[in-house]
């Protein structure tokens, strides 16, 4: 940074250098001791100012395990989304440094993991000395599909299909016309019939 003579000088931003702390701004005077710098008045000469950092020390974090609860929307954002818990785990690491997460650990099938949310909520942590660091890590479950097909069995035709979707585990009853045959095509009688669908592996998109 340069100055002019008598000119105001201005706080440099405090460097982060991960697992260590930042204590002060030093200098050396004419002995050649370190003495703390804070900004001032520029003196008629250069001024060598350094960080001084003290030795690196651990601290712990908590990782939560979060997993998307089936009774969301299909159409939910990330945003949207609602979780429970299913696991925690406690980290050590050196204060000051980046949180580490293995978020794959838990990914399966129907529990899949959401980079995109976890990376963006854990971006910018650090660990924090006093032990108060929060790692959440999310898991989706998959959309699934369930397609009804209407088939006239007097000219072997498919009529129609119509899909519909509902998130993995989500237990949901449906209404959907009741067809009898009734000369060609296939009539809708105007009566309904409930259909008990359990969206699990057998229905999987």
């Amino acid at each position: 940074m340069t100055y002019l003579y008598e000119s105001t000088q201005t706080q440099p931003t405090q460097p982060t250098i991960p697992g260590k702390i930042f204590l002060r701004w030093v200098y050396q005077d004419s002995t050649g001791a370190l003495q703390t710098w804070n900004a001032g008045i520029q003196p008629a000469e250069d001024m060598h100012v350094y960080a001084e950092y003290n030795i690196p020390f651990q601290s712990t974090y908590i990782v939560n395990y979060w997993y998307q609860n089936a009774t969301d929307e299909v159409s939910y954002t990330d945003a949207q989304k609602t979780y429970s818990l299913f696991n925690t785990e406690t980290k050590t690491q050196n204060v000051n440094s980046t949180v580490v997460y293995n978020g794959p650990q838990y990914d399966t099938t129907y529990r899949k993991y959401n980079q995109a949310k976890t990376d963006a909520e854990n971006a910018t942590k650090l660990v924090l000395a006093d032990g108060s660091t929060v790692v959440n890590v999310y898991y989706d479950r998959p959309v699934m599909t369930i397609t009804l097909v209407y088939y006239n069995f007097t000219t072997n035709t498919e009529e129609r299909r119509e899909s519909y979707q509902g998130i993995y585990g989500l237990h949901q009853i449906m209404q959907v016309p009741t067809m009898i045959k009734h000369h060609l095509p296939l009539q809708n009688n105007n009566s309904l019939i409930s259909l008990h669908i359990i969206w699990d592996s057998m229905l999987e998109n």
